[in-house]
């Protein structure tokens, strides 16, 4: 048989060299031809079928007519009715030469031995493995016309009859078989659909198929493809199933509608709603969507979004009772928070006449409520609006308004203190006092009650009466627990108005039981009242001294606190220096001198504060005063009284001892007033250094009493000095 073979083929290749004899083989030698593809099918059906074809073939050169062996061989099983084996030899055939021309031909041909066999099940396979095997494009396009439209046969019957199976699987329960069915019908729909004329059809049958098997993703994908783009009559319902998908897989992710996944889901649906009104219109389901859309995206917080879906949904045809309540409540809400509060309010007003006129919405009066509050709101923020832009009179007319809308809400409250606010920043004063007196009449309790003095007190001043100011702070101050912080403003209201009286007396009584300061502030604030006291007349000792005291126990220290403390220092200075000066030295000398240093110590106590308040302010007072002190203290020793029970020559000794005591101190005198007169070079002449001069002209004639001119000097470049 190996020989026969090898003979056979031999006059096969003499026979058929080549394509044209194959397809018109010579009459004269048709059936020798014929013959020996009998006897090659025969001999390899006995041994082992296509396996004994691919050995006699492998060692030979390539015949044009080696195919025809393999379909004599499938030929001569299916004719003794070996369907099996003849499906097996074109599957060999097909596996060992997948390019060949005649291998759809091979495949064809197991769908009709698998129908010979009367076995449905294996039919439904071989056209599966006809399918599959042309599914890639390169593959497909090369088949012939026929073969091309067997193809697209077989993949339909496929897919229909998985789609049917699928619904009988799920008649009976068994749900998991039905979505495996449903599922392959889907993938040879979609196999078809790019290949056929009926692409929308196919696709929205797929688009079914998937959504069935519960693939939700890929029913999406292929509702839309139907939809879009492919001429299918029905186009719009598949559209419209793409739409209901998407909005039942943003409904489920209403929980957490915070999340970036229902952030996109809310994006997916809304285009796909952009898309479905582009193409077919925006029909009843558009316009409920669009009102739906636009409370998700405003729940969501992307206002402009919901604010276009609300408009929307008015601008669409015929929009029922239902969508336009909706909408204007979106468009209200969006408004209000945009800060068009006109626009704001003309959409609440459209709401409310929907809300209550029409018996198809189920509003209750509480909802009503609601709109009327946020009503009042818009017009309340228009108050607000025109106050800010400085239009007082329309604030005022739209703070009124509010009070007509809600007249009995907390809103109408503040409207109306918010009118006499907007009466004050404009400057009418009188229109403004008086509503603010009427607010504080009608709502005495009320949490903005307490303010209205305060802006009393404010009206009063800029309308020149300051006294009433002043009169509505001490009223205030009468029904606090401190009082203070208001009677102190009360009397700097009094201060300006020169109303000196009321204010040195709220001076003292603070003054009497005021802490000690611990602020800075308040350290100014209480030498300022001492300051003023001294100013207004008050010279009594305990302000000066306190004045004095407390700026020399303050941690805190101002230019005009010092320089007050140093004139009240000299001050009281000057007054030890008289009492010192009072204080005669009479016997027994001992006695009087003790009260007489006393008195000069405590001058000179408060000269040395002065001094170190003041600094070189006061240097020159300081320094001609402590002179005095010690000379006519020495003056005072000098013409201090003798004792009467002295001898004459006790009498002179005494008087020695006296000249002894007072020498050092005229000295002493003598040196403070030449510093004095020193401090002409840094300080210039002033009164004091000349009252020093005239000091020591008398104390020292032959040196200073002279006919003098004091002037400035100031050094120049071309001094030479």
């Amino acid at each position: 048989w190996e020989r026969a073979a090898v003979t056979f083929m031999e006059l096969l290749d003499r026979q058929l060299p080549g394509a044209e004899q194959i397809r018109k083989p010579a009459n004269s030698n048709l059936d020798m031809v014929e013959d020996s593809f009998r006897v090659l099918a025969l001999m390899a059906s006995r041994l082992d079928d296509n396996q004994t074809l691919e050995r006699w073939l492998a060692g030979r050169s390539p015949s044009p007519w080696f195919y025809l062996l393999y379909d004599r061989l499938a030929d001569l099983h299916a004719v003794e009715g070996r369907y099996g084996l003849a499906v097996a030899v074109n599957n060999g055939f097909v596996g060992a030469f997948p390019g060949h021309g005649a291998g759809p031909d091979f495949l064809a041909q197991n769908v009709d031995f698998r129908a010979m066999a009367g076995a449905p099940a294996q039919v439904r396979e071989a056209k599966a493995e006809f399918v599959a095997q042309y599914l890639p494009e390169d593959y497909f396009q090369e088949l012939p016309a026929h073969h091309q439209q067997r193809w697209l046969t077989y993949g339909r019957s496929l897919g229909d009859f998985y789609y049917a199976s699928g619904s009988a699987d799920q008649s009976v329960g068994k749900g998991e078989d039905a979505k495996r069915s449903w599922a392959k019908a889907a993938e040879y729909y979609e196999m078809l659909a790019p290949r056929s004329g009926e692409k929308g059809e196919l696709m929205h049958l797929a688009g079914d198929a998937r959504l069935l098997a519960g693939q939700d993703l890929q029913a999406l994908s292929n509702f839309r493809k139907a939809a879009y783009g492919a001429g299918y009559e029905r186009s719009d319902e598949a559209g419209w199933a793409a739409m209901t998908m998407l909005r039942k897989a943003f409904v489920t992710l209403e929980e957490g509608r915070h999340s970036t996944e229902h952030h996109e889901a809310l994006q997916a649906l809304s285009l796909e709603e952009q898309r479905y009104s582009e193409t077919f219109g925006a029909d009843e389901r558009v316009a409920a969507l669009r009102a739906d859309l636009a409370n998700r995206w405003y729940a969501r917080g992307d206002y402009e979004t919901a604010l276009s879906y609300a408009k929307k949904t008015l601008e669409g045809e015929a929009p029922n009772t239902e969508q336009q309540y909706a909408a204007w409540l979106v468009i209200a809400r969006v408004q209000q928070h945009k800060g068009e509060f006109g626009l704001a309010e003309r959409a609440w007003r459209q709401a409310l006449s929907l809300a209550e006129s029409s018996s198809q919405l189920a509003v209750t009066e509480h909802q009503r409520s609601d709109i009327r509050a946020q009503l009042a709101v818009s017009i309340y923020k228009q108050g607000e609006q025109a106050a800010s832009a400085g239009n007082s009179a329309l604030a005022v007319a739209h703070f009124q308004r509010v009070v007509n809308v809600a007249p009995d809400s907390e809103l109408a409250v503040n409207a109306r203190f918010d009118a006499a606010n907007t009466l004050l920043k404009a400057s009418e004063w009188l229109a403004a006092i008086n509503q603010l007196n009427r607010f504080r009449s009608d709502y005495a309790d009320h949490r903005l009650a307490h303010q209205v003095s305060e802006k009393l007190v404010y009206a009063y001043r800029q309308s020149g009466q300051p006294l009433k100011a002043a009169n509505e702070l001490l009223g205030r101050a009468s029904g606090m627990s401190d009082p203070w912080p208001q009677r102190l403003r009360a009397a700097e209201i009094y201060h300006q108005t020169n109303h000196i009286e009321g204010r040195n007396t709220l001076y003292r009584e603070w003054l009497s039981i005021a802490p000690a300061a611990a602020t800075a502030h308040e350290h100014v604030q209480q030498q300022t009242m001492r300051q003023r006291l001294i100013q207004s007349g008050a010279t009594d000792y305990e302000v000066l001294n306190t004045l004095v005291t407390a700026e020399s126990r303050s941690q805190w220290h101002s230019d005009e606190t010092l320089a007050w403390a140093a004139d009240a220092a000299l001050k009281l200075g000057a007054r030890a220096a008289d009492e010192f000066v009072a204080i005669a030295l009479q016997h027994p000398l001992e006695k009087t001198l003790v009260s007489k240093q006393a008195a000069l110590e405590r001058a000179q106590a408060y000269l040395l504060e002065a001094e170190a308040f003041a600094g070189d302010a006061v240097v020159t007072e300081v320094l001609f005063r402590q002179a005095e002190l010690y000379r006519v203290l020495a003056v005072d020793l000098m013409m201090s009284e003798v004792p009467a029970e002295l001898n004459e020559l006790e009498s002179l000794q005494y008087q020695m001892l006296l000249e002894e005591e007072a020498y050092p101190l005229e000295e002493k005198a003598m040196e403070l007033h030449t510093r004095n007169h020193q401090m002409i070079r840094s300080r210039g002449y002033d009164e004091w250094i000349r009252q020093s001069l005239d000091v020591l002209a008398a104390m020292h004639p032959g040196r200073y009493s002279r006919n003098l001119r004091w002037m400035t000097w100031t050094k120049k470049e071309n001094d030479g000095v």
